[in-house]
């Protein structure tokens, strides 16, 4: 998969069929993709990596920028959230939403956002200050504080009991989620080739996808 946002690439789904590994494809795929979106203007590449795709990245001049950590949710969690701060998105919200994914991803990605707005959610105590698309990849969710964060995340698992992947460096949902016994699993790095995105993990309290952040 290839995910071009202006300056920046997203590589996602680089598979081998096992008969057919150590014989030069993975390199083959990963340089193909790395020549497609550089045609499409891109200078920087961003991709999630296994223990076995690693090593292939890293030949490329890919380093480990930062982990995403994964959770799972406790059998008893009990999900609540303040009331009366969410409510649909509509297309009023189009541009505020757009301007909180960009800080947060340092990504220009407003057509992939718009294409989700009709199943999006706010988070809006006097003006908006999060929100939640659950159609994008695991359930997207970008807040400008922890409340606002944390509300949605409970907000998400009352319908929605799949995985939770979070930035590291988002220490107060790591730290929210280790207090209420989540169950840690793995850490899955997160690599960067050429121009670094001017992100800001503290915000993504849900990550969407492996090929979208």
């Amino acid at each position: 998969m290839l995910m071009i946002f202006d300056e920046f690439a997203w590589f996602g789904w680089i598979l081998v069929a096992p008969p057919f590994r150590r014989k030069g494809l993975g390199t083959a795929i990963t340089q193909r993709l790395i020549d497609e979106a550089t045609s499409h203007g891109a200078k920087g590449f961003i991709l999630t990596a296994t223990d076995m795709g690693k090593p292939i990245y890293e030949k490329f001049g890919f380093t480990v920028d930062s982990n995403y950590l994964a959770f799972s949710l406790p059998h008893n969690y009990r999900s609540t959230y303040k009331k009366g701060t969410i409510r649909r998105a509509t297309s009023n919200d189009l541009e505020i939403i757009c301007d909180m994914d960009l800080q947060a991803t340092g990504e220009q990605r407003k057509a992939l956002i718009k294409s989700h707005l009709d199943d999006c959610f706010v988070y809006d105590d006097q003006k908006i200050e999060g929100f939640y698309m659950p159609s994008l990849g695991n359930g997207f969710i970008v807040a400008c504080h922890k409340e606002a964060g944390i509300t949605l995340l409970n907000y998400r698992c009352t319908t929605d009991k799949r995985a939770i992947v979070v930035p590291e460096r988002n220490q107060d949902i790591v730290d929210y989620m280790r207090k209420k016994h989540f169950t840690e699993g793995f850490a899955i790095p997160r690599m960067t080739l050429g121009k670094r995105p001017d992100w800001r993990p503290s915000m993504i309290f849900s990550r969407a996808a492996g090929y979208l952040g």
